[in-house]
């Protein structure tokens, strides 16, 4: 709500169409990569405009006076009739790149004669701003400025632009060009809405930038999370009356520890600070009991976004994100008010969540269906990100509830139209197990097809590793059931095995590269070679000494090696230090290596043990299943060297 003296009529009048509704997707991913306390400005512009040109000399001088506190982001729209603005534009694309001074380099661009944007000039003023000749004249032909050249014009598009300038300040459209006075009060209540230090100085980096991939924060989270007590997380949401945003996650859990190293990391994540309460909580601690009980999960890690005052969950997401999908994700969360199809589906889709935190799951199917229906379905539907996390849903609900035809109907229609990303790889892992306990050969058959298919496109950022890891473990076990395809899940777990040692070696941090060892323990066992994950496993033992996880994996090696020896040195040494309901896992692996020695005593005392422990707390169907399996071994005979549960 704009706070100033300027009506709302002559807001209108001046080009201000909207405060947020309907923020098209480019921007809203501009907006999640700006550091808190900073309001972006993403401008459709070209440098040979005179609209653009007049807007420039009008926002100015609120520009300069605000510099600290503003991200600019400027996307090129060169016209077809403007002939110095094209090369203008590539050569202000590869000056960012190189990190010139590209604030000094667009206020020439704006207030030189047309002619002096031509090539050459361009080429010679960028230089004394400094950007390095020989690769700038490299870089202006090269396709990959094209390619931003078109995703520009591919952004202004699904902004329903008209004509340039077109201008974001925050959450506000500018169409055209204002005067200062108009842009003066919209970025001041932008900068009012964000917390913004009036008159903070620039920071030392270039203060505008161009579209980037958000950098890791090497001292941890983006976000300032409070970990493991609800009560003063729950308190603080209220009191500053935002939602309460919960990380259920579990340290056994790859996915959960894939979250915490590389999306939560994202500085792109800085901004939803001043908009949620965060929170981490550890299902597996018994001091966060309550929370469970109230809040039940079956997967890991479950985020959840929580109406504080009636303590509701209004969002309750299973599985990981990228921090562009956790950004949209949570942007789908808050309140807004609007009209027409988005609006609608964006409704459903929201009663669709808080039916599904509440248990009730025919009426999230209602709802995720209808969502859909407003988008269309199949082919004729455009398929977004937001529509792919509605399909995404639809198909995790249909599969809880073992409706694997109308999964697998659902999949089909929906599969071949999907955008890449955590959505689409999680919809065609859940459609390859609709369809295993549909016992339909044929479109298991097709579904592999796309998983190998998908794991064959470009690492290009759209999925978490562990994502395209899943998609190999999806692969590889679909295959390790049939005879005809047992040869071929080897092969594909060598290269699964291969692709984890890559992101492995590439992590920057011990953290990050332990977040691989559980599946790389999977990649090899699938490859017929477990031994080989022993030194990975023992590094990640000795970097993280009150970490149960690899001592139980190195177990678990050893008990299938048939070192029974080491294996009971490391289960034993688990046991002592595992919790929650996690310790029914150890105890059985605790039980087979004891059996496996002869030691039947042995066996019973680790299960009586775990039995005692998680006798109380709260758990899952499954863990419910294993609590009631290790009750009945426990009174059953003397116990056989089975193999213990993964």
């Amino acid at each position: 709500m704009l706070r100033r003296s300027l009506s709302i009529a002559s807001l209108l009048a001046a080009g201000v169409f909207g405060c947020g509704a309907g923020l098209p997707a480019s921007v809203r991913a501009e907006m999640a990569q700006t550091p808190r306390g900073q309001v972006t400005i993403v401008e459709f512009t070209d440098f040979e405009c005179p609209y653009c040109r007049r807007m420039h000399v009008a926002a100015a001088p609120s520009l300069k006076e605000h510099a600290g506190s503003v991200r600019i982001v400027r996307k090129h729209l060169p016209l077809s009739f403007h002939p110095h603005a094209e090369p203008a534009a590539r050569v202000y694309l590869c000056a960012e790149e190189q990190g010139a001074r590209t604030e000094e380099l667009a206020e020439i661009f704006y207030t030189a004669p047309p002619a002096e944007l031509s090539l050459e000039p361009g080429i010679a003023t960028a230089v004394r701003l400094g950007a390095d000749e020989g690769k700038l004249r490299e870089c202006v032909n090269d396709a990959h400025i094209t390619t931003r050249l078109r995703e520009d014009g591919r952004a202004f598009g699904d902004a329903n632009g008209e004509g340039v300038p077109l201008t974001y300040v925050g959450r506000t459209r500018l169409d055209g060009a204002v005067d200062a006075e108009t842009f003066k009060s919209v970025l001041d209540a932008e900068l009012e809405s964000v917390g913004a230090q009036k008159g903070a100085p620039p920071p030392q980096s270039a203060q505008v930038v161009g579209p980037r991939t958000a950098a890791t924060v090497a001292d941890g989270s983006a976000v300032p999370f409070i970990f493991d007590d609800y009560p003063r997380a729950l308190a603080e949401a209220k009191a500053r009356k935002v939602p309460l945003f919960v990380d259920a996650w579990a340290p056994w859990c790859h996915s959960c520890l894939s979250m915490r190293e590389y999306t939560f990391t994202q500085s792109s994540l800085a901004p939803l600070a001043k908009d949620f309460v965060f929170l981490s909580l550890d299902t597996e601690k018994e001091s966060n009991a309550p929370f469970v009980r109230k809040f039940a999960n079956e997967v890991w890690p479950t985020l959840y976004v929580i109406d504080p005052n009636a303590e509701r969950a209004d969002v309750k997401w299973g599985g990981t994100a990228t921090a562009l999908e956790l950004s949209e994700l949570l942007y789908s969360a808050r309140p807004r008010a609007g009209e027409g199809p988005e609006a609608r589906a964006r409704e459903a889709f929201a009663a669709g969540n808080r039916a599904t935190a509440a248990g009730e799951l025919d009426h999230a199917e209602a709802s995720y269906r209808a969502a859909l229906g407003v988008w269309g379905t199949g082919a004729d539907a455009p398929m977004t990100r937001d529509r792919a996390r509605v399909v995404e849903a639809l198909t995790s609900n249909l599969s809880d509830r073992e409706k694997w035809a109308d999964c697998l109907t659902l999949t089909h229609s929906e599969l071949p139209h999907m955008p890449r990303g955590s959505s689409r790889a999680t919809v065609v892992s859940v459609a390859v197990e609709c369809a295993d306990e549909a016992h339909d050969a044929d479109k298991s058959n097709a579904l592999l097809a796309l998983v190998r298919a998908e794991l064959a496109g470009p690492d290009d950022g759209s999925m978490l590793a562990d994502d395209r890891s899943s998609l190999y473990d999806t692969l590889v076990g679909a295959q390790e059931k049939r005879p005809e395809t047992k040869d071929q899940a080897k092969k594909d777990a060598e290269a699964w095995a291969a692709m984890l040692e890559h992101e492995a070696n590439a992590a920057k941090t011990k953290e990050a590269r332990a977040v691989f060892d559980p599946h790389r323990l999977l990649a090899y066992t699938a490859a017929g070679r477990e031994a080989d994950a022993i030194p990975m496993l023992a590094a990640s033992e000795k970097d993280f000494p009150a970490d149960y996880n690899p001592k139980a994996r190195l177990a678990k090696v050893y008990f299938d090696t048939k070192d029974f020896t080491r294996a009971r040195s490391y289960v034993d040494a688990a046991f002592a230090q595992v919790y929650g309901p996690r310790t029914l896992r150890v105890a059985a692996l605790g039980a087979s290596i004891a059996a496996a020695q002869g030691k039947p005593d042995d066996a019973k005392k680790f299960l009586k043990s775990a039995l005692d422990r998680t006798r109380m707390l709260p758990l899952t169907a499954k863990q419910r299943k294993l609590f009631e399996s290790t009750e009945r071994d426990l009174t059953s005979g003397p116990m056989s060297p089975a193999s213990p549960p993964k």
